[in-house]
């Protein structure tokens, strides 16, 4: 009796098939909706349309440069004496064998220096040049303007990299009367030197370690340019870099975040791009860096992977459909119309199983 109830239970092979059948839709639906969707949200790498990038006070500006080179030089305006404070610097060696040679005892490795104007309204051109050295993986430059009122003022922090400063000062103006502007050097617990103003410092700066340039005024008149003249035409410097990003205080989210890759590339893999996945060719570029007391504006340019509050640009099919109400009236309609059908199939065998 029991044998005959299960018989009896059993679904004849038709309804067997149509339930199936009606599972094998269902899957499908869902697989090729997953499949489309993966596609359409992917990552679409496009030449940036907002040049100008704007980080106020609290931001960084973190850029990963493709190679090692030139990375920042600022030309001092006259009567307008940039300082510049290093939280953790060593003379280079040049420098370190001129100042044996002037029999002045130098400072130690990684100590706290300062250069400074003992007077800034003199006539001067402060001239510094940066330059990125030896990068690791990971290697950063992070840029941030400081708000001091009436100073503004350019931090700069390098990770896992080094960086090369340079430090002069040009004669400004040439007139017998005028006085020049003269460079303090300080260390350790009031040790001073007062190099002439032609005297060349080099300083390295280690991993971890923050430069300040401090100006005398909270608009500065000084030019600031960013990495060294490329191949282009007219030539012009510009800083090629990996990725860029602008990052608000302590956040680990970016605001504006741009990586760079050939233009039209579609990301493929899973995940957005970032890091590794930027790639080292001159594709990206920053350059016309402007400082004031309490903003850091960069020009950015090129063809990147570029996101805004964590949420990356699509691949314009994304955008096109999502601009379409026609198309996404019809998505709807033929996916309602199979989950229907699949439904009523699924009832209907029910029905006539009961």
């Amino acid at each position: 009796m029991t044998r005959q109830n299960a018989q009896s239970r059993q679904l004849p092979q038709g309804k067997r098939q149509k339930i199936v059948a009606a599972s094998f839709a269902l899957g499908a639906l869902l697989a090729v909706s997953l499949i489309v969707e993966y596609t359409i949200t992917r990552s679409s790498a496009h030449a940036l349309e907002s040049p100008q990038w704007k980080a106020g006070t609290g931001d960084e500006v973190i850029v990963s440069p493709s190679t090692a080179g030139a990375l920042l030089s600022i030309e001092g305006a006259d009567h307008e004496g940039v300082d510049a404070y290093f939280d953790k610097a060593s003379l280079g060696s040049s420098t370190r064998r001129l100042l044996q040679a002037l029999n002045v005892d130098a400072p130690g490795d990684n100590e706290m220096l300062t250069w400074r104007s003992v007077n800034p309204e003199a006539s001067g051109h402060t001239m510094i040049d940066v330059t990125f050295l030896s990068p690791q993986p990971g290697a950063e430059v992070h840029f941030a303007s400081l708000d001091e009122g009436s100073n503004a003022i350019l931090r700069v922090t390098v990770r896992h990299a080094t960086l090369r400063v340079k430090l002069l000062v040009l004669r400004g103006d040439m007139s017998p009367s005028a006085a020049s502007e003269q460079k303090s050097l300080e260390w350790g617990n009031g040790h001073r030197i007062l190099p002439p103003g032609t005297f060349p410092i080099e300083l390295d700066v280690p991993d971890g370690a923050s430069i300040q340039f401090v100006f005398p005024v909270n608009e500065p008149h000084s030019s600031f340019y960013l990495g060294d003249f490329d191949n282009s035409a007219p030539a012009r410097r510009r800083l090629a870099v990996r990725y860029i990003g602008i990052k608000p205080g302590d956040n680990k989210e970016y605001r504006t975040f741009a990586c760079a890759a050939d233009g039209d590339r579609i990301w493929w893999r899973l995940g957005d791009p970032a890091g590794d996945a930027c790639v080292t060719a001159p594709r990206l570029f920053a350059d016309k860096l402007l400082l004031s007391a309490d903003t850091l504006v960069l020009s950015v340019e090129g063809t990147a992977y570029a996101a805004k509050d964590g949420k990356y640009d699509r691949w314009e099919w994304y955008a096109w459909m999502t601009r379409n109400p026609v198309f996404a009236a019809i998505g709807t309609a033929l996916a309602g119309a199979l989950v229907t059908w699949v439904g009523l199939k699924l009832k209907n065998v029910v029905i006539r199983k009961s």
